[in-house]
């Protein structure tokens, strides 16, 4: 297991880009915690307290980000109701979503598109960083 300060110096991207990430999250406890923690690995971050009103700073400039992390359940707009929107717009972009529902996307209250990857709450700030690289290293390679 890597250490925590070692993992923020290998998250860190070329210096020519830091990575954009949209956080959309309705629990300003989460929202803050995944904010520092991607700023920490040197990610550039913008958040928003539910799917609207992500879209509506996604629509503001659509190329500014490089990905897409929301909850499932919000208010306003549910994340797979934000997905749609993005990708509507950027159908490439990575959307990875998080949920204090377990088991299988399946089962969470708002079903999930086919093939998505569930990042399941509590998480520790490793495995969120661990899962956004994922997220974003399964994007380069596609």
């Amino acid at each position: 297991m890597m250490s925590h300060e070692t993992l923020y110096r290998s998250a860190q991207p070329p210096p020519a880009h830091r990575r954009a990430i949209l956080v959309a999250e309705d629990d300003d406890a989460v929202r803050e915690f995944v904010r520092i923690v991607l700023e920490q690995a040197n990610f550039r971050v913008s958040t928003a307290p539910n799917g609207r009103a992500a879209g509506d700073l996604f629509d503001a400039d659509p190329l500014a980000f490089d990905m897409l992390l929301t909850d499932v359940v919000m208010p306003l707009a549910t994340g797979v109701e934000l997905a749609a929107r993005v990708r509507a717009a950027r159908p490439e972009l990575p959307v990875l979503f998080m949920s204090a529902f377990p088991g299988s996307p399946g089962l969470a209250p708002c079903p999930l598109p086919p093939g998505t990857v569930l990042l399941e709450k509590p998480f520790s700030l490793v495995q969120l960083i661990e899962r956004v690289r994922a997220t974003l290293t399964a994007d380069e390679a596609a």
